[in-house]
């Protein structure tokens, strides 16, 4: 089983990251980063999810990620991100 923490959790590519994660039998997310809804349910945020999901929203500030999961030795950190921009 791979643990995996997404940072940017809450945007439009780190949803879809944790939507395909969650079909995966093989990855449990245990961590679920954000900048804008800290301590918020992620159901919260995306209501669709709110079945799957009971997990809050933590700060996805690297330095705080890695202590609070330096106890686990296979904890993966995933960036969802997006481009956006005219060319």
């Amino acid at each position: 089983m791979i643990k995996a923490g997404i940072i940017g959790a809450t945007g439009y590519a780190g949803n879809e990251l944790a939507r395909l994660l969650l079909g995966h039998k093989e990855v449990e997310v245990a961590w679920y980063g954000s900048r804008s809804y800290i301590d918020q349910k992620y159901a919260d945020v995306y209501q669709n999810f709110f079945k799957l999901i009971d997990a809050k929203c933590m700060d996805d500030n690297m330095a705080a990620s890695f202590s609070a999961f330096s106890s686990f030795s296979s904890t993966y950190f995933l960036k969802g991100f997006s481009c956006s921009g005219s060319m």
